[in-house]
């Protein structure tokens, strides 16, 4: 992890961390071929732009705006041009597994943030944002096991 200046820093890093998230979403979204797992992965970057808003929201809290000038869109299925010699076929487990290795990483990236920082706010924000990353590797666990579980 990098070293950090000030909160601003902090907070910057952590949006940095989301948007990437975000942009991952969309680009496996944008090449996979399965309707239904194009759009859990556009679920999952929405959720991944509200964690986004949440940290600017925290920004402004501190008197700063956000460092990143260019704002991520999603754009749906439907919408996007898409070359259908480059999409590829990946199933739900698969995405899955995507999404809980990114969860984990999240949470542990939040869970550490919010034990160095010493404004309070903002540790309970990293708090909240690490509680909601473990709530979705768990959710995605679960659903990983249900469809990878043979049936008894």
């Amino acid at each position: 992890m990098p070293k950090f200046n000030d909160i601003e820093d902090i907070i910057s890093y952590a949006i940095e961390r989301e948007e990437d998230a975000l942009k991952m979403y969309i680009d496996l979204a944008g090449k996979i071929r399965n309707p239904q797992i194009k759009k859990v992965l556009h679920d999952f970057a929405a959720e991944e732009l509200q964690h986004k808003q949440k940290l600017q929201f925290e920004l402004l809290n501190i008197g700063k705006t956000s460092p990143i000038s260019t704002e991520i869109t999603i754009i749906t299925p439907d919408e996007a041009d898409i070359d259908q010699d480059s999409l590829i076929d990946i199933d739900y487990s698969d995405a899955l597994i995507v999404a809980i290795k990114k969860e984990e990483i999240a949470f542990q990236l939040y869970s550490e943030l919010a034990s160095k920082v010493k404004n309070y706010e903002l540790k309970s924000v990293f708090y909240q944002l690490a509680e909601e990353e473990v709530r979705h590797k768990i959710l995605f666990e679960k659903e990983y096991e249900k469809i990878t579980q043979p049936p008894q």
